[in-house]
């Protein structure tokens, strides 16, 4: 599909905060809130928005994000779709996608402790194990999320970071809200203060300090990639020799790539890993050699397609 240009504006609006109400984004682009309304409610039924999510730093509040990596054995689209609806029950999974390369699927896990983590892959292994050819669980230390530069061609280079460790104290009622901003980023103070037993200005003074303690970091739109031409690549990367300064020159050179979306730090055998969108394969071999290029410690890299994402969710438990 294509986008004209009002509709990449009122997307690029979304891109940069979800929440925006139809008169605010209406008077950013010069278009009646009426027309914007109409507007969103058409790239949602034709699948190019999939979703509104905040994203929380869930490491502020003692969770980690685990990824659990599958590679199944030849099994049918039947069962899949049964490992698929299983993670979609699980209010632990965070980010849910089936991958086309070395790995068949990956599930961003939130738990608290290696204990639950345990108690979350025991469930799944003793469940479906036998469909299970290979796996891996990593855990993500800093996650930076990048705007859809890309589709809108500017130069917003703005990012947020997701793990920085340091706690932060909230109640139970913060954390309903949190959930409920997690489902639908866009819900209606009004709608929230009913959920949750409180007035819609408390509900606003809460959201506010969410944000200002670090642990409510942005509100997003879901995007249809593929609708619009495009492919999702994620991309491992191992280096040699590696120092700190070698590590932050690959991250700034990959923070200014409109095409970037997501850098990921983690605890396993890769460096370093990215998340790209790209039109094809042949630009993504171009990008992976110019990175072969400029940093010549390089040592391994492997290449994964997302060919479909189900869910982005910061639920908490």
């Amino acid at each position: 599909m294509e986008l004209n240009s009002k509709d990449k504006a009122i997307l690029a609006e979304l891109d940069r905060n979800s929440r925006q109400s139809f008169s605010q984004i209406g008077k950013k682009i010069r278009l009646p809130k009426h027309v914007v309304a109409y507007r969103i409610k058409s790239m949602v039924d034709s699948g190019i928005i999939t979703s509104f999510y905040s994203v929380v730093d869930i490491t502020k509040l003692g969770y980690n994000y685990s990824r659990l990596l599958l590679k199944f054995r030849n099994i049918s689209d039947e069962k899949e779709n049964e490992i698929v609806e299983y993670f979609k029950s699980k209010k632990q999974v965070g980010f849910l996608a089936s991958l086309d390369g070395h790995w068949d699927m990956v599930a961003v896990i939130h738990n608290k402790d290696v204990f639950d983590l345990q108690n979350f892959y025991d469930d799944f292994i003793y469940k479906f194990d036998k469909h299970v050819v290979d796996k891996t669980i990593s855990i993500a230390t800093e996650v930076y999320h990048f705007r859809n530069k890309f589709l809108f061609e500017n130069k917003d280079i703005s990012f947020s970071v997701v793990g920085s460790g340091e706690r932060a104290e909230i109640d139970s009622t913060d954390i309903e809200i949190l959930n409920l901003l997690t489902e639908d980023a866009r819900m209606p103070v009004v709608d929230i203060a009913k959920k949750v037993n409180l007035s819609a200005r408390m509900v606003c003074i809460r959201i506010r300090q969410l944000v200002s303690k670090g642990i409510l970091k942005e509100f997003r739109v879901g995007i249809n990639y593929e609708k619009l031409g495009y492919n999702y690549f994620k991309v491992f990367i191992k280096l040699d020799n590696l120092t700190k300064d070698s590590e932050q020159k690959l991250i700034s050179f990959l923070k200014v790539n409109p095409n970037v979306i997501y850098i990921t730090k983690a605890l396993w055998e890769w460096t370093l890993e990215f998340e790209v969108v790209l039109h094809s394969h042949s630009d993504l071999y171009t990008l992976i050699n110019t990175l072969r290029k400029n940093f010549v410690n390089i040592s391994e890299y492997q290449i994964i397609l997302n060919s479909k994402v189900y869910n982005i969710r910061y639920a908490l438990h």
